[in-house]
């Protein structure tokens, strides 16, 4: 069951539509390195973004190329398919990946946490689940225009901010990774999680207005109506966890993914969709 907040799910950001990845200019290019990669005190951090950014880069060249020359249209058509897809692809490709996360989550086994590489691929789903959405896109855009320094095109570097983003944060986990724990919240109350188009949300940012500057981090991820899992650094939990949730903390986490979401609110019960109507503004 789905409350629609504005109008119907469609858009770039969304399956309805394919997602253009634009093409970066070199003022782009310049501006990026300056103020998002040089500050970089990580080499290896730095050097991972700088993959980012020339992926980036060979798109646009690539489709630059195209527009310039006069090709066979079946492999300009194709050409096209694959850089207009590309995004959502590498989405996609990052979900299917994860599948098996969130099945051994359902099962309510966490002990691919305690596993390295899949300790590491969790973390960074879990990121790119948090900048891919246009929730993300929106409040970075509107931060970009209300500044006075328009340092870069926002819709045409959002696809690189968002991979230097989930990158980023994700590596500060990992570095503190006996820190960061993963909890099961196994609800037990009448009142079913409900979740959003910000599948992940950072709990601290809660009524936050969306361009002010959060100090602290804990990433809540509803799986299904009766589970949830939040990556924190609170000290009660062990480094994997369960916590039993009662009706008044389910309401507390629906109410986070109310005001989470940007768009759209899902839920397995209309009534409990019903129940979130005078929150919404």
């Amino acid at each position: 069951l789905l409350y629609q907040k504005t109008h119907p799910r469609s858009g770039p950001f969304y399956g309805g539509k394919v997602n253009k990845t634009k093409n970066l200019t070199k003022d782009d290019i310049q501006a990026i390195r300056k103020f998002f990669i040089e500050p970089m005190s990580s080499v290896e951090l730095k050097q991972l973004n700088l993959v980012w950014l020339k992926q980036y880069e060979l798109l646009s060249n690539i489709q630059g190329y195209l527009d310039r020359h006069d090709l066979n249209q079946a492999a300009i058509t194709q050409l096209n398919v694959k850089l207009h897809n590309f995004e959502e692809d590498f989405y996609m490709s990052m979900e299917n990946a994860a599948l098996t996360y969130l099945a051994s989550i359902i099962r309510e086994d966490l002990s691919f946490y305690e596993r390295e590489e899949d300790h590491i691929n969790f973390i960074i789903f879990i990121c790119f689940q948090y900048f891919r959405t246009k929730k993300f896109y929106n409040n970075l855009r509107s931060a970009f225009n209300d500044s006075d320094n328009k340092i870069l095109n926002v819709e045409r570097a959002v696809p690189f901010i968002r991979c230097y983003g989930a990158t980023n944060v994700g590596a500060s986990i990992y570095r503190e990774e006996g820190l960061w724990k993963l909890v099961l919240l196994r609800n037990q109350s009448d009142t079913p999680f409900i979740t959003c188009d910000q599948p992940v949300s950072n709990t601290f940012a809660y009524k936050k207005p969306a361009t002010s500057p959060v100090e602290y981090l804990e990433f809540y991820y509803p799986i299904a109506p009766n589970l949830a899992v939040l990556l924190t650094k609170n000290k009660r939990f062990s480094f994997t966890d369960k916590s039993y949730v009662q009706k008044i903390e389910a309401d507390t986490y629906n109410a986070l993914a109310v005001n989470a979401s940007y768009e759209a609110i899902y839920g397995n019960q209309e009534q409990v969709l019903k129940d979130q109507l005078p929150f919404i503004k």
